[in-house]
């Protein structure tokens, strides 16, 4: 049965959780719920990284994310891909700070 960690909230509906068993992470964005192993949400992170980086964000087209689901993906406004990227961005620091506090 699986036992959630919170890594970071943003709001009450958007998040990242991980199973403490079976190291599932599950991204929470408004109505959308993701599940990846954690090989695709280090894949699904850097793709949305990427996208944040090299997309201009001033237009008002919006983005399409892949989910690395089959027959899945995201199409996001300019403001919540930044916000989506925010989100992992400071779900990374409360991980790397976590692990860099275990080799202490």
């Amino acid at each position: 049965m699986c036992e959630f960690r919170m890594w970071r909230q943003l709001g009450d509906d958007r998040y990242i959780l991980q199973c403490t068993y079976c190291a599932t992470y599950h991204i929470r964005l408004g109505n959308i719920s993701l599940i990846f192993k954690p090989v695709a949400y280090k894949l699904f992170r850097k793709t949305v990284s990427d996208m944040f980086i090299s997309e201009n964000m001033e237009e008002q087209v919006p983005f399409i994310v892949p989910s690395f689901t089959e027959g899945a993906a995201l199409m996001l406004a300019p403001q919540q891909l930044h916000d989506l990227q925010r989100l992992l961005e400071e779900a990374d620091t409360e991980m790397q700070t976590i692990h860099l506090l275990s080799l202490f």
